[in-house]
């Protein structure tokens, strides 16, 4: 939603610029997962590299708010792909890690269901006419919205970040070995 009408409204460009800028995020995306960002859980912390992410993508929104500038728009979409997809990689690896098998499906479909609701929240948030109408565009920035949500979670993240396990914890229903099986029983003929 906010995309088309950042580029028309407040930098009143054309559709060729909102193409390009959707082309180098998705190469930014792209790009993300060649980086090989999952090895990184193996090795560190993921939670601190995805608060370095967002803090990037909060630093990339207010160049966004306070520049009117193609170049800057384009190399902020690369580097933004970067840091959305480097959060989802690291998300999902650390919790592929962490949360135990049994309840792994649950803990997804809890994230998944909170994602779209956050997306139907902003879209019908940025959908209104204070936002919405093309003499409004000047008005308010969306990079500045998307920072500030970032922001906060980012400095969520920080504050909490000692309380996330940094080891999978042994699991009760999985840490015992499985009774041997019962011997078949032996037909007769």
């Amino acid at each position: 939603v906010a995309a088309p009408v950042y580029v028309n409204d407040y930098l009143q460009e054309k559709a060729i610029t909102l193409s390009s800028f959707i082309g180098t995020y998705a190469f930014g995306a792209i790009s993300a997962g060649l980086l090989g960002l999952a090895a990184f859980v193996r090795k560190d912390r993921p939670v601190q590299y995805i608060i370095f992410l967002e803090a990037v993508a909060v630093v990339l929104y207010l160049l966004l708010a306070g520049m009117k500038s193609i170049a800057v728009l384009l190399i902020a979409a690369y580097f933004l792909g970067i840091s959305n997809a480097g959060v989802r990689i690291l998300r999902i690896t650390y919790l592929v890690r962490i949360v135990p098998n049994r309840v792994i499906g649950r803990v997804n479909s809890f994230f998944n269901v909170i994602n779209v609701m956050m997306r139907v929240s902003f879209s019908a948030l940025l959908a209104i006419p204070f936002f919405a109408k093309p003499e409004n565009g000047g008005n308010i920035i969306y990079a500045l919205i998307m920072a500030g949500i970032v922001g906060v979670a980012a400095i969520t993240l920080y504050l909490l970040k000692d309380r996330f396990p940094h080891e999978p914890e042994e699991d009760e229903s999985t840490s015992e070995p499985l009774p041997p099986k019962p011997s078949e029983p032996v037909l007769k003929a």
